[in-house]
C-alpha cells in the first residue's frame, strides 16, 4: 500500500497552499453510494471474477496548479466498514482505489497549450493489485466557460497474475462546463478513457472465459463518467453520476450505474 500512501500525501497536499507563482488548490471529502444497474449485476455475477454488487465509498480529492501546470489526485475506501477479506461474499471486501493526474505546460501551438500529462491509478483488493500507468501529452480546449481536457499517451500495466508489461496505448478527455440556473450554481462534468492494441495477456474477463468473445472485440476497453454536480454553498455539494464501461473492470460487455455523492469542500 505504499502508493496509496504516497497518493493520499498527494491529496492533502493539494488542499494545502502551495509556494508556487499563480498557485491555486482545492479539495474536498465526500461519501458516495454507487448502484449498479440489474442488468449490469445480472451478466457480471454469471462470471467466475469481475462481479458487481452496489457499495458505499469514502473518497478524498484534491487539486493543484499554477502557470506550470496542474496535479490532480484522489483516494478512495469502497465498503468501508468491511475486512479487506469478506468471505461471505468477496464482492463486499473493503477494496482500495487511487489516481495521481499531472500535467506539466511544455509550450503553446498557437493558442492552445502543450502538455506534458501522466498519471497512475491503482486498485488492490485483497491480494490483487492492478495498476496503470500512462505517459503522453495532453492540452486544453475552451470556448466560454467549457474546457474540454483531451490527452494520449502510451499505457503501461502492472497487474497479478500477468506482471508488467507496455498495453497498447489509452487516450481521453476530461470536460468541465459550470453554469447557473435559477440562482445556483451547477458544475457539469465527464471523464472518459480508452483504451487500445491491448495485449492478449490482459483480456481475461470474468465472463467471458469460455472464450464467447474472440479477443479482437476485447483489444478496446472504454471507461468513463458523466454527471452533475450542485453546489449548495461553498462547503456542500450534491451529486449524480452516471458511471459506465464497456470491457473493463474485469468483465467482458457493458456495465454501467448511477452513484449518489455528498461533498465536503474545504
Amino acid at each position: 500500500m505504499k502508493l496509496n500512501k504516497i497518493a493520499l500525501a498527494l491529496v492533502l497536499a493539494a488542499g494545502s497552499n502551495a509556494a508556487l507563482a499563480n498557485n491555486w488548490s482545492w479539495s474536498d471529502v465526500s461519501i458516495n453510494y454507487l448502484n449498479w444497474t440489474d442488468k449490469t449485476e445480472k451478466h457480471t455475477n454469471a462470471g467466475v471474477f469481475g462481479k458487481k454488487k452496489d457499495f458505499v465509498y469514502l473518497e478524498i480529492e484534491g487539486g493543484m496548479g499554477g502557470s506550470w501546470g496542474d496535479l490532480y489526485g484522489f483516494f478512495d475506501i469502497e465498503n468501508p466498514t468491511n475486512n479487506t477479506e469478506h468471505k461471505a461474499d468477496t464482492r463486499s471486501d473493503r477494496r482500495y482505489a487511487l489516481k495521481i493526474v499531472g500535467r506539466y505546460n511544455l509550450t503553446k501551438l498557437g493558442d492552445f497549450p502543450l502538455m506534458a500529462y501522466a498519471h497512475v491509478y491503482d486498485f488492490a483488493d485483497n491480494g490483487f493489485n492492478d495498476q496503470n500507468r500512462v505517459l503522453g501529452f495532453g492540452t486544453d480546449i475552451k470556448s466560454g466557460k467549457l474546457t474540454i481536457s483531451p490527452w494520449i499517451g502510451v499505457h503501461q500495466e502492472s497487474k497479478s497474475g500477468v506482471g508488467v508489461m507496455t498495453n497498447g496505448g489509452m487516450a481521453g478527455y476530461n470536460l468541465l462546463f459550470p453554469f447557473e440556473f435559477s440562482g445556483n450554481n451547477f458544475l457539469l462534468f465527464q471523464w472518459h478513457e480508452m483504451e487500445f492494441s491491448r495485449k492478449d495477456e490482459y483480456l481475461v474477463f470474468g465472463n467471458n472465459l469460455a472464450g464467447q468473445r474472440p479477443l479482437s472485440d476485447l483489444r478496446t476497453g472504454q471507461n468513463g463518467a458523466i454527471g452533475i454536480n450542485w453546489n449548495i454553498n461553498k462547503q456542500f455539494t450534491t451529486g449524480l453520476t452516471y458511471r459506465y464501461a464497456k470491457n473493463k473492470l474485469g468483465t467482458a460487455g457493458y456495465q454501467d450505474a448511477w452513484i449518489f455523492s455528498a461533498k465536503y469542500n474545504f
